[in-house]
């Protein structure tokens, strides 16, 4: 994933297989990420994975989502990214009791 300044100018790509945190990749102006990399960290923490879920790819979405919002800044979710976080949902839906609310 990836999100983008209005110029179309990279600031940083996420990525993660869903058996950990999220990992990330500043463009090198950002060096680190700094005040951005610690935004990331505190959206993830704020995700469904903070109370327990698995769904890391779902909340990388969500914190990228946040601070994307946040800076004015676009957020690009390639296809593939998008489909594993529709089947996490999926799957999270269908372990919920009867009259549980998502």
């Amino acid at each position: 994933m990836l999100i983008e300044v209005p110029s179309s100018y990279v600031v940083v790509t996420g990525t993660s297989d869903g058996n950990g945190v999220p990992r990330y990749e500043f463009s090198d102006v950002y060096g680190d990420g700094g005040p951005i990399l610690e935004a990331l960290g505190e959206m993830y923490c704020q995700g469904l994975y903070g109370t327990g879920s698995v769904g890391q790819v779902r909340d990388m979405v969500f914190a990228m989502s946040r601070v994307a919002e946040k800076l004015g800044y676009e957020l690009v979710i390639p296809v593939a990214t998008q489909a594993k976080v529709e089947k996490e949902a999926e799957f999270d839906l269908e372990q919920l009791p009867d009259g549980a609310v998502f």
